[in-house]
């Protein structure tokens, strides 16, 4: 997390330059301890390294954010936020409304290489819109006495077949 969280710390730096009248604006998405006392931490640590930019950030539970962001993008936006990489960030990005960040990514090594396998989760018509903030991954979750009984129908023996056996893989 700490690699990602750098990164996205780079990419505050860089609208640093342009945040409005010596202020950045963040809103981020998550209050679960771990990764809110992370965000807080680089942050604050920005803050401090940059006493001439005042930050304002503001963390909203996630499931108001996936509300809240579609009012405050077009009214008045932060200079960084967050939001879902792929075709969830299409709308916006076709909006107008996530800047290309592009030459970060060219030019930044912890990205260009830490996160070189999410990149093409954060690319959309050739352009990069996003960083990495933290590594989330999804489970997949299965009914263990349903795929005992017919798994064997579909040719699936989750305990033995690889991702490979299964044709998931890339």
């Amino acid at each position: 997390m700490k690699r990602a969280l750098a990164s996205f710390a780079t990419a505050a730096m860089m609208l640093a330059g342009s945040a409005k009248a010596g202020e950045l604006v963040i809103i981020f998405d998550d209050l679960n301890p771990g990764p809110k006392a992370e965000f807080e931490k680089v942050v604050a640590d920005f803050d401090a390294a940059n006493p001439d930019i005042s930050v304002n950030l503001s963390i909203n539970d996630r499931e108001a954010h996936k509300t809240a962001i579609r009012n405050f993008l077009s009214a008045g936006a932060p200079d960084v936020t967050a939001w879902y990489p792929g075709t969830s960030m299409g709308p916006f990005v076709d909006a107008g409304h996530f800047e290309d960040i592009s030459d970060l990514w060219a030019s930044d090594p912890n990205l260009s290489n830490s996160f070189e396998a999410i990149k093409p989760t954060m690319t959309r018509d050739g352009k990069q819109w996003g960083v990495p903030y933290t590594y989330y991954q999804w489970g997949m979750y299965y009914r263990k006495d349903i795929f005992d009984k017919h798994g064997e129908l579909a040719g699936i023996n989750l305990e033995n077949d690889t991702v490979d056996d299964l044709g998931l893989a890339e």
